[in-house]
């Protein structure tokens, strides 16, 4: 069977990120095929009579292999896939019916044993910093105007899976990984963190997503066990979230006043910082692997997962 014939059947949507303008949705997938819908058009009335009315504005392969993350970096959008990580321009991406090449490909260096798959990308904009969190257990610092690296951060044990940056006022940026580790990094002490939280003490556990608020003051992790809040001014851990026993959390979000999660069940949780449940969304994913809010436009203020699908 060829992989358009297997895309019918089964795909795994592992990321998703919004335009500049929040017009737009791009996903990336196990096939390395990046997606850019049109929010306006998904949300008119046309797409709500006759779900089959097209809202793709392209569709095209941005990777030989996986693309695992996805990342808005002004006007570009940055994917990560399990062999580099590929520059590209929204413009083109939102107005034209073909991709050319990327602007730029980062070849991630081995630093140590393992795959250089970029798991997790967040942008320091204060910095001007690209972080990606790779198979390889090191975090790489990307300079975007040279594409050159600046620096690699290696406190992890084994392969990373999620970056995200403290806050605009920061410069520290947080990672999280399979060791079950959550590293806590000044951009001055490479190899360093400046601490190390062990959320979920059992063998086995790591840790799948992470999340800071606005103020960056507080921090929402999760993995294989109950998502948790810690405050970063005293690393302490304030809240457990109640989710169903056995759930995998693999994505989690600050979302106003309260915090969303998504994992391996078929609802979306939110809670209140204290670990009050809001509400459980249900939803037709088996698997979420994770969930965003789209602030960049007022008119489209819409909140997606990435999900996993399997038909028979």
């Amino acid at each position: 069977m060829d992989t358009a014939a297997l895309e019918k059947y089964f795909n795994i949507v592992f990321d998703q990120e919004y335009s500049p303008s929040g017009k737009h949705l791009a996903t990336c997938d196990v096939y390395g095929q990046i997606t850019v819908f049109s929010i306006a058009a998904a949300l008119s009335v046309s797409s709500v009579i006759d779900p089959k009315t097209k809202n793709k504005a392209l569709s095209f392969t941005g990777h030989r292999g996986p693309a695992y993350s996805l990342q808005t970096v002004d006007s570009l959008l940055v994917s990560g896939g399990s062999e580099d990580i590929r520059v590209w321009n929204w413009d083109q991406l939102t107005c034209s019916e073909d991709v050319e090449e990327p602007v730029t490909i980062l070849q991630p260096p081995v630093v140590r044993k393992g795959n250089p798959d970029s798991n997790g990308l967040a942008y320091d904009k204060q910095n001007t910093t690209l972080y990606s969190a790779c198979g390889d257990g090191c975090v790489h610092a990307w300079d975007l105007t040279t594409g050159k690296l600046k620096a690699s951060y290696s406190g992890h044990t084994s392969y990373v899976h999620c970056v995200c940056c403290k806050n605009s006022e920061s410069s520290q940026f947080i990672s999280g990984g399979e060791d079950g580790c959550v590293c806590i990094w000044d951009p001055s002490t490479a190899n360093h963190p400046v601490h190390t939280l062990r959320p979920m003490k059992g063998k086995g556990e790591w840790i799948g997503c992470v999340a800071v608020d606005e103020s960056g003051e507080w921090m929402v992790c999760g993995g294989s066990s109950a998502p948790c809040m810690y405050h970063l001014g005293s690393f302490s851990k304030t809240t457990t979230f109640p989710v169903p026993q056995g759930m995998v959390t693999q994505g989690a979000i600050f979302a106003g006043e309260n915090v969303v999660t998504v994992g391996s069940n078929q609802s979306i949780h939110h809670w209140t910082v204290n670990g009050s449940l809001v509400a459980a969304v249900p939803s037709d994913q088996t698997h979420a692997f994770s969930v965003a809010v789209n602030n960049r436009s007022p008119q489209y203020k819409v909140k997606c997962t990435r999900r996993y699908r399997s038909t028979m």
